[in-house]
């Protein structure tokens, strides 16, 4: 029997022991997006279940990929996982987008291609100075979106790191690519960006009717990373901005993190979007306290990952004391909520745990750095040592010097008068010399 695409994709994983290490801690999410409940949670038991789980439905492996990401000593393979199903399966991916798309929506897409096309050109060209180190890009990147940090700490060149970015934008919204080149003031790229925006700006005025079915984003294959809201409007009465706003007024600030990723209409109308998982908690507390905006906008139902925040008048919080906090209005409140939250702390329980881990490998670091500095200060200190001593015998060498040298001048001052006194002397026995010579004549004279 022929091993399908996906299977022979996992095969190439299934023996990395970091994998198997690390899926433990990813056992409560791999229960809930992959395998179903599961009594085990060693990583050889997982990853069998994942393998069964996957070939009865190649679309698990994506979902599995997904939480891989999650995790940094794990992004790596799951980067790797992503980039193969991609790879096996676009064609089939596609074939469900493209029966529906409109001239708008081609025309949007097309525009995004082109911009982060055009971006990319311009970085390159630019090359890559200190200002834009690949350090610096995924420091500033993971600070806007958390969750990306695990990816991001795997992609080793500007290349890799845009197509995350784009992988994380949606038609209808690239605040992450503004926000980045407004960070690093990449001012070539301001008029693709306007350019964009102008667009986007005229393509949010357009009747929803239009953009039923239509993939605005890509999709997160995990059920806790979907925002569903369904809202009793006939969607002709609706713009594709009204849509927008909904998400801007319900969520706050955290909307600039949810991605739109399509409208379906049945007797009302369906909005889907995508979010982080490690976000759970923050999009939920906004929507509670927003419920008066879901009445307003005849929103029937509001789904977070698992958890049904509103039902028409069905409101959560309703029978939980106003003066309780948020924390125990969470605990009084449906298995769903429970669950997401589970899950989203278990991944920041694994963030947490590597961070703990990265903290600890920083401190032995700082810790050896600072024995580092303090043998080198010893050092310092006998090198300065050593070199007073040396000053100290150059000084003494250098006054021995000058006293050789007065010595030396001494002695030829010596030398010279020695010779003259010499020259004197000799002189003088000359003179003695002759006196006598003439002495003896005389005297033999008189003789």
């Amino acid at each position: 029997m022929e091993i399908h695409p996906a299977c022979r994709i996992l095969a190439c994983y299934t023996s990395n022991q970091t994998l198997l290490s690390a899926l433990p801690q990813l056992a409560m999410v791999l229960s809930s997006e992959v395998i179903g409940d599961i009594a085990m949670s060693e990583g050889i038991a997982l990853l069998i279940e994942t393998k069964a789980a996957v070939c009865h439905n190649y679309r698990k492996l994506e979902a599995f990929a997904d939480i891989l990401c999650k995790k940094t000593d794990t992004a790596e393979i799951g980067v790797a996982i992503k980039r193969d199903y991609r790879e096996a399966y676009s064609s089939d991916d596609d074939k469900n987008v493209e029966g529906f798309v409109t001239s708008d929506f081609k025309f949007m897409r097309l525009n995004l291609e082109n911009a982060f096309l055009q971006v990319k050109s311009i970085m390159r060209n630019r090359g890559n100075p200190e200002s834009l180190s690949l350090d610096i890009i995924k420091r500033i990147l993971g600070g806007y979106n958390s969750s990306l940090k695990p990816q991001l700490a795997q992609h080793k060149d500007i290349s890799d790191i845009l197509q995350l970015v784009r992988d994380n934008s949606s038609l209808d919204d690239m605040s992450m690519l503004e926000y980045f080149i407004d960070t690093f003031n990449i001012e070539e790229a301001n008029p693709v960006i306007e350019e964009y925006k102008e667009a986007v700006e005229k393509f949010k005025g357009i009747n929803l009717s239009l953009c039923l079915n239509e993939s605005f984003s890509i999709a997160s294959p995990l059920m806790c990373e979907r925002i569903i809201i369904i809202i009793d409007k006939d969607v002709n009465e609706c713009l594709l901005n009204d849509v927008k706003r909904l998400l801007s007024a319900v969520f706050e600030s955290s909307s600039r993190h949810i991605r739109l990723n399509v409208v379906r209409e049945s007797s009302s109308f369906t909005i889907t979007c995508s979010f982080s998982l490690i976000l759970s908690e923050q999009l939920i507390e906004a929507a509670l306290n927003n419920i008066d905006v879901l009445k307003e906008n005849k929103v029937k139902r509001l789904t977070i990952g698992y958890c049904t925040v509103y039902e028409e008048l069905n409101i959560l919080d309703t029978f939980v004391p106003t003066t309780t906090s948020y924390e125990q209005q969470l605990l009084s409140t449906s298995s769903g909520l429970l669950k997401q939250l589970k899950l989203s702390f278990s991944i920041q329980e694994s963030s947490i745990e590597e961070a703990n881990f990265l903290k600890e490998g920083l401190d032995a670091t700082n810790m050896m750095l600072k024995t580092s500095i303090a043998e080198n200060e010893k050092l310092k200190k006998i090198l300065e040592e050593q070199l007073e001593e040396k000053v100290t015998i150059k000084k003494a060498l250098d006054t021995k010097n000058k006293m050789l040298k007065a010595s030396i001048m001494e002695g030829d001052i010596l030398k010279i008068e020695t010779a003259h006194t010499s020259s004197q002397l000799e002189e003088k026995v000359l003179l003695l010399r002759e006196s006598k010579e003439v002495s003896e004549t005389e005297l033999i004279l008189c003789c």
